[in-house]
């Protein structure tokens, strides 16, 4: 990277080279507060460029984009005459407005191929030295215009350095604190998330009002604003106001040859669909911690200031609707979080943030927090330094209880408890001691390279349902959890009680065997998801763990040690690749050029692709044909939808044909994929249906576990084997030989299937559209 115009962020420039950036006590732990409750901030000394006088982000109103027109942001005439003397928080914010107007204004001149030139550099990560060689290749005027794009606004954004153990900011020249000794400096790069607020809003207006259309219709629909957490925020709406959500989502990452670890502090916007919520082009970005160690409670304390008066103090109006924002909770990694919130290490006793468990590496049952602990006591929990918390006082703690946080079911499952699992049913080395005999293998009855083969195709395919050479405990285990995770995975209806029971399984058969399964990811999971679920619905999309893939994807190949001031540049370069995506999708939707349509056509996860079909089907059978009435409908093989792509038998024959689950006349049901069908537009799906088998007959080897359990384990397989049978994202059945035709909307999910001794086993395998 070039060297950065250290002008622009640098706190010695002022004529007092001596001075720190802001008030020496402003943001100490023991300093003073405001009326809030927060560290009182003087900001008038900030590290950042000045603005123009007259700009306000408080009032932003954007009009035209969503009909098709330029969009400029205005002011509102009112507020321009406001009081000369601003705050410090007021310039940063307007500097942040100034910077993605340039941006945007920038992006929307740009020509289409050196748009597209800088987006293959930023997909492909390629370094500032391979982008120029990519540019050799191209003319001169698209190379120019590519690499003015490629370093518009490096490294304009405010640098803070703070003391890790104190949580003081410090000059930037100071290697250490001079208050408490410590050595340990973490950078902040603050960049200001409302703006970008403001551009998701802009660009998914429509289907932000959409969802608030069937909120308040009482249309059925999965989404966490349905939730009773999140239901508050947007019933208390006035007319033509939004109350959006949003939810603050830290994470370490790690990026390969640096020594240094990453903490973006990125924010969910909950408002949005949940198949674009997680999406890189809605990826929110704050600001940037870059530390040796985790940052401590005290730093976080010193930033939070500035992370609500960034989010709330915002106010935007786009197309004649205003909106507001709320930070409604947060998300996080074991570490990260329990920083934030000042909380004892996972392996401390009371530790939870939900209940108050006195285990210390494993942990069971403790009474909630919620109930024993509510609100206040809380609060005098995390001053008082008790019941799990540490002894600096977290000022989260005051604005968002703990147990009011959804659990990060993606590392939670992912890095937790299936991980384990996984280790124990296929162990890289059999020498390694095992927590129990749950989960081996009786390799006495693989004594054949069929049976090995046959071994490991079932464990990777839900084994558990047919594969009895594991323990009959592991199998409720292991069909337990995954019920739980293709739940969230699909947005399934369930029963009420679907969470509770398989938890409890689980829970049983694993803390029979041994505690050591049960740590901190696997606790929250095991005694905390039902209620969590129950609070915030399928809390899936409000993980971190896509946010942490994108970071580590964005910023691979960079690295601290060569490249000069290595957070600022990482900041600029993960701001870039997002806005270029949101430009791509932007004129894909209004003005799509043949090349623009090539580029997305080879980077399909780019943005959400619309329904298209392809391979004509120039023969069909008798049955085929009975249902189509039209004559000059067109029969097509391969179908694109947003869930996924479809082949049938007709278009290719490396496929058996496709299953996919529709919902549709108040049945969930499974079917094969015979032929899209076409005439103007697609008319509809031709499908064979799955007919079900009979009750009795569902899982029949799952069910016969019954036979060889007794006791409380008996009592825990039955009920997950009344749950398996109940759930409607996983069928057992038959092809029916019948035809049905389906509209496009039914379709829910691609199905994975499974063939047993007399049905076949479909598992829907997605749908609730998580972009992890």
């Amino acid at each position: 990277m070039p060297r950065t115009n250290y002008k622009l962020f640098e706190q010695y420039i002022a004529e007092d080279e001596g001075r720190a950036g802001v008030d020496q006590n402003s943001y100490n732990n023991e300093g003073r507060t405001n009326d809030n409750g927060w560290p009182e901030v003087d900001e008038s000394e900030e590290e950042e460029v000045e603005m123009d006088e007259g700009c306000d982000i408080s009032i932003i109103e954007q009009s035209g984009v969503l009909s098709g027109g330029d969009s400029k942001m205005t002011l509102d005439d009112e507020q321009t005459e406001e009081n000369e003397s601003v705050s410090g928080t007021q310039r940063m914010l307007r500097y942040g407005l100034k910077i993605v107007s340039e941006m945007r204004e920038m992006l929307k001149v740009v020509s289409t191929p050196a748009l597209l030139v800088v987006a293959s550099s930023c997909i492909s990560r390629e370094s500032n030295q391979e982008f120029q060689r990519h540019l050799v290749a191209h003319d001169d005027s698209v190379a120019e215009e590519a690499e003015k794009l490629w370093n518009f606004n490096r490294n304009r954004f405010t640098t803070h350095y703070l003391c890790n153990n104190c949580g003081k900011f410090l000059n930037a020249r100071m290697s250490g604190c001079d208050q408490c000794g410590s050595t340990v400096v973490v950078s902040f790069v603050r960049i200001g998330a409302f703006w970008q607020i403001l551009e998701l809003v802009e660009t998914f207006l429509p289907e932000i009002l959409e969802i608030r259309r069937r909120l308040k219709s009482r249309e059925s629909m999965n989404h966490n604003l349905r939730s009773p957490f999140f239901s508050e925020r947007w019933q208390d709406e006035e007319d033509d106001h939004l109350n959006l959500s949003v939810v603050v989502s830290i994470d370490g990452v790690h990026v390969s040859g640096n020594t240094n670890k990453l903490w973006p502090v990125s924010l969910i916007l909950v408002d949005l669909p949940a198949g674009i919520m997680q999406r890189t082009t809605s990826i929110v970005m704050e600001g940037l911690l870059e530390c040796k160690e985790t940052p401590s409670t005290a730093v976080w304390n010193s930033l939070l200031p500035m992370l609500f008066v960034d989010i709330e103090n915002g106010y935007g109006k786009v197309e004649g609707v205003s909106f507001s924002c709320r930070i409604m909770t947060c998300t996080g990694d074991q570490p990260a979080k329990r920083a934030f919130y000042g909380m004892k290490s996972h392996h401390s006793s009371l530790s939870c943030f939900y209940c108050l468990s006195a285990g210390t590496y494993y942990k069971l049952h403790g009474d909630s927090r919620r109930e024993v602990r509510p609100e206040d006591l809380t609060v005098c929990d995390s001053r008082e330094g008790r019941n799990g918390f540490g002894s600096v006082t977290s000022g989260l703690v005051e604005r968002i209880l703990p147990y009011d946080t959804p659990i990060d079911l993606l590392h939670g499952m992912g890095e937790g408890l299936f991980d384990k699992i996984k280790r124990e049913l296929m162990p890289l080395d059999t020498n390694v001691a095992r927590k129990s005999e749950l989960f081996s293998v009786d390799q006495a009855r693989l004594k054949h390279f069929i049976d090995n083969v046959s071994f490991f195709r079932l464990v990777l395919c839900l084994a558990a349902l047919e594969c009895d050479v594991i323990s009959p405990g592991a199998r409720v285990v292991i069909v337990a959890l995954s019920l739980l995770a293709n739940k969230m995975y699909t947005d399934v209806h369930a029963e009420d009680l679907f969470d509770v029971q398989l938890c409890a399984s689980a829970c049983w058969f694993l803390s029979e065997a041994s505690e050591r399964y049960i740590s901190m990811k696997g606790h929250e999971i095991l005694f905390h998801l039902p209620e969590v679920n129950r609070i915030f619905r399928n809390t899936g999309p409000l993980s971190t763990h896509s946010f942490e893939s994108y970071y580590q994807y964005a910023l691979s190949g960079y690295s601290s040690s060569v490249t000069r001031y290595f957070s600022q540049n990482a900041v600029t370069k993960v701001l870039l690749h997002t806005s270029v995506r949101r430009e791509i999708a932007r004129r894909a939707s209004k003005f799509p050029s043949a090349k623009l349509r090539k580029f997305i056509s080879l980077t399909p996860d780019l943005i959400p692709q619309n329904t298209s079909w392809s391979g004509e089907i120039t023969r069909l059978g008798p049955l085929d044909l009975a249902l189509i009435q039209e004559p000059d409908t067109i029969f097509f093989g391969k179908i694109h939808l947003g869930i996924g792509n479809l082949t049938s038998k007709h278009s290719s024959i490396h496929t058996s044909d496709d299953m996919f689950f529709a919902s549709w006349g108040n049945e969930h049901k499974c079917y094969r994929f015979v032929a899209a069908l076409v005439r103007n537009e697609l008319e509809g799906i031709l499908a064979e249906p799955v007919e079900e088998v009979y009750l009795d007959e569902k899982f029949r080897s799952f069910q016969n576990l019954s036979e060889v359990v007794f006791g409380t384990d008996l009592y825990y397989t039955k009920e997950t084997v009344n749950v398996l049978k109940s759930y409607e994202g996983m069928q057992c059945g038959r092809l029916s030989g019948r035809r049905v035709i389906l509209p496009k909307e039914s379709v829910v999910g691609v199905a994975c299937c499974f063939p047993s001794t007399n049905y076949t086993i479909f598992v829907q395998a997605n749908g609730a559209l998580l972009h992890n």
